[in-house]
């Protein structure tokens, strides 16, 4: 094994990523296309260990002894260049943006009050916003793109994107979180949905989203205030008093029918016993005397 540590270098103990799909380009099988040439070469170097005599693999580690040199020079140039060459991994980004040593913490980011362009461009592909300042990239954007990796070309036209909206004169302004979840849904934004989402949770308009939660059924609709419901009760009431001729010490009143018909008319659902039940909710709150001037 330490002769193979020695050989493969860090090559031997390298295992291809678990890149998770996010947002841009995702091609985990760069990956998986070194790991399986690793495990070639891998292979072949332990088989040609193995055909090495146990007086030579002593030899080996003896590398001052003039008359091992021979045997020593065989066993480095075996498959020298191949290892080399499969040496030169791909970057961490190659095939995705969905890498586990580099996503950000979005608890954390999405908290913060305003975003630099740099910073929002990395969070919106959800890495670390350290991955790349602001003078990386526009160091990136000053380069040759025809080698680049597809998800460098991904990022760059993400931060040029935003840089143009938020930034067009390069006064280093800031993004404000709410600012960028209207323009996102507003074009289209692609971005990390749990940085969206949490962005959404600690910036966005409450109300909108009290509407989209209980529209999704995610929570139960805002209890209904008591004030608002005794004063629409009394409102109720009183038109039907003064235009039906409603009279809530009636038993049985013809009206709550009567004004569950007119609703239907303009497509509005309701039975008599709701509207029944909202009159005499109406009628609890008349002032006392309130017939006088009726006769």
């Amino acid at each position: 094994m330490e002769l193979l540590r020695q050989k493969m270098g860090r090559l031997l103990a390298w295992e291809a990523p678990q890149i998770i799909q996010t947002v841009g380009p995702f091609d985990p099988g760069i990956f998986e296309l070194c790991a399986t040439r690793r495990r070639e070469l891998g292979s072949l170097c332990r088989a040609r260990l193995r055909e090495f005599p146990d007086d030579q693999i002593d030899a080996l580690f003896d590398r001052g002894h003039v008359d091992h040199k021979q045997l020593k020079k065989l066993w480095d140039n075996f498959l020298y260049s191949e290892i080399s060459e499969a040496s030169r991994l791909p970057s961490w980004y190659a095939g995705g943006f969905g890498h586990p040593d580099h996503i950000a913490d979005f608890e954390h980011w999405a908290k913060m009050p305003t975003f630099s362009v740099a910073e929002m461009t990395c969070l919106s592909l959800g890495i670390e916003p350290k991955e790349y300042s602001a003078e990386e990239l526009k160091s990136l954007r000053g380069r040759d793109r025809t080698n680049q990796w597809e998800s460098i070309l991904f990022l760059l036209k993400t931060h040029e994107l935003l840089d143009r909206k938020f930034d067009p004169q390069k006064h280093g302004w800031r993004i404000q979180p709410r600012d960028f979840l209207i323009w996102m849904d507003k074009v289209d934004f692609k971005a990390h949905p749990e940085f969206v989402r949490l962005l959404r949770r600690y910036h966005g308009d409450p109300h909108t989203k009290e509407k989209q939660d209980v529209a999704n059924g995610s929570v139960a609709s805002a209890k209904p205030d008591k004030r608002e419901i005794d004063m629409i009760a009394q409102l109720l009431t009183a038109i039907a008093i003064d235009a039906y001729g409603y009279r809530p010490d009636q038993a049985r009143s013809p009206i709550p029918g009567e004004i569950a018909d007119v609703m239907a008319k303009f497509g509005l659902s309701a039975t008599p016993e709701t509207v029944r039940k909202y009159l005499r909710r109406g009628a609890e709150l008349l002032p006392e005397g309130w017939d006088a001037d009726l006769g």
